[in-house]
């Protein structure tokens, strides 16, 4: 995942996001590796949804903001840190 490596590069843990979201059914259920951050579903969303959302797979930026429109809809938002940084 290299929203992680992002993640642990830039020394972002616990302290700043509570979760990773990956629709990987696979990873789900783990722990991001460095920074220890649970990975889960997208339904997390849902329930605790977070203020500000870091799109972290910055190739995926469009398809992730239309699979997560309920989220945006509630008033969050994205942040997009490559190729610069965007707040959306």
């Amino acid at each position: 995942m290299k929203g992680n490596v992002l993640l642990n590069y830039s020394g972002v843990g616990r302290e700043l996001l509570e979760y990773v979201v990956d629709d990987t059914s696979a990873k789900q259920g783990k722990y991001c590796a460095g920074n220890l951050l649970p990975i889960v579903s997208r339904a997390q969303l849902r329930t605790t949804p977070p203020d500000c959302l870091p799109l972290l797979a910055w190739n995926f930026v469009d398809e992730m903001v239309g699979n997560t429109i309920e989220f945006r809809q509630r008033g969050g938002r994205y942040v997009a840190p490559i190729p610069s940084l965007r707040v959306m």
